[in-house]
């Protein structure tokens, strides 16, 4: 009698605590997809597989004490309370298999993809089989997935880019040495309604571009034009009108200067600044950056007319903004 009450109390437990673990599964399903995560955020996710088995063992476990002890229901509080506890694990359990299906669901529309076209191959990190063709076409007709794409020393142009027109699951554009762009480039971005990020990087070719042609994206947040050294300087102007920008990097543009820091110092919302190697800063530009209240992070390394007291005036101003300078940051 002592063992058959020792077990019903173990199986009572452990009837009690499955719904608990099973429910834990279930918001731990969507933790199972990729990136950096908490400690607690990869044991919901490690608990995810086991939701509906934590469901079934719950039930069989209540059944069990039910058949050990020869329960009979002769008190309505005991039989509703046994009753709930069941017909809670049924419900528990046998919800798991739609739950899971709309939760699988959702994360298959809402997990980004990132699409990398280098030369003539493609790598994407769902498929590695696919040729550039096949991957290329599924870019284009692609209405689900948030999408996140980089062309690395690619032959694409801006003709190819007009297929893109419309396509609301785009995210970012990375190109990267793509000589085959021109300044016209912008008119085909320009119709990716919901473009976050752009990165027009290494392409040297490009001198004229009206980058004010952007401000038809009302989300692009982040611009990058680092090391493309024939930007001319009515192109870098033409940024300013891009008010709603949160990063801007500007390393290894040459005609950067004073001027034009004086212009950048009007996008209010600006948090990030690269100006990495931009050698006609001086400290008279670097100061007029004071205005920009809610920068985070400012990088001038290889700015030889930048000194310590340029530095020392800018931190005085913005003293929450992180400053990299020579290689050190000053906090």
């Amino acid at each position: 009698m002592a063992k058959r009450s020792r077990l019903s109390r173990i199986l009572i437990i452990i009837g009690i605590l499955c719904p608990f673990f099973s429910c834990l599964g279930l918001i731990g399903y969507p933790l199972t997809e990729g990136g950096q995560r908490l400690w607690w955020q990869r044991l919901l996710g490690a608990l995810s597989p086991y939701n509906g088995s934590a469901g079934l063992v719950g039930v069989i476990a209540l059944l069990t004490v039910l058949v050990i002890n020869r329960i009979q229901f002769k008190k309505f509080k005991t039989a509703f309370i046994w009753f709930g506890l069941l017909l809670l694990l049924i419900v528990n359990f046998f919800l798991n298999i739609p739950v899971l299906f709309f939760i699988d669901k959702y994360y298959s529309q809402h997990t980004p993809h990132q699409v990398v076209f280098q030369k003539s191959w493609i790598c994407e990190k769902t498929d590695l089989h696919k040729t550039a063709e096949e991957q290329w076409f599924s870019v284009k007709t692609n209405r689900t997935h948030p999408l996140y794409i980089t062309f690395d020393s690619t032959d694409i142009s801006d003709g190819d880019l007009v297929e893109l027109a419309g396509n609301r699951t785009i995210k970012e554009i990375q190109f990267h040495n793509c000589l085959k762009i021109t300044e016209n480039v912008v008119w085909s971005l320009v119709q990716i309604p919901r473009l976050e990020r752009l990165a027009l990087s290494e392409n040297t070719q490009l001198e004229e571009v009206d980058f004010s042609v952007l401000n038809g994206l009302k989300k692009l947040e982040t611009l990058e034009l680092y090391n493309n050294g024939n930007l001319s300087t009515k192109s870098l102007e033409s940024i300013v009108v891009l008010s709603r920008l949160e990063e801007l990097d500007l390393a290894g543009c040459p005609k950067v200067d004073d001027e034009l820091l004086a212009k950048i110092a009007l996008l209010k919302n600006l948090r990030y600044l690269n100006l990495e190697a931009c050698e006609k800063i001086t400290n008279a530009g670097i100061v007029k950056l004071s205005k920009l209240r809610h920068l985070k992070y400012l990088s001038i390394h290889g700015c030889p007319a930048v000194t310590s007291e340029g530095i020392r005036r800018i931190k005085r101003d913005l003293p929450k903004c992180k400053i990299n300078w020579n290689r050190t940051t000053v906090n």
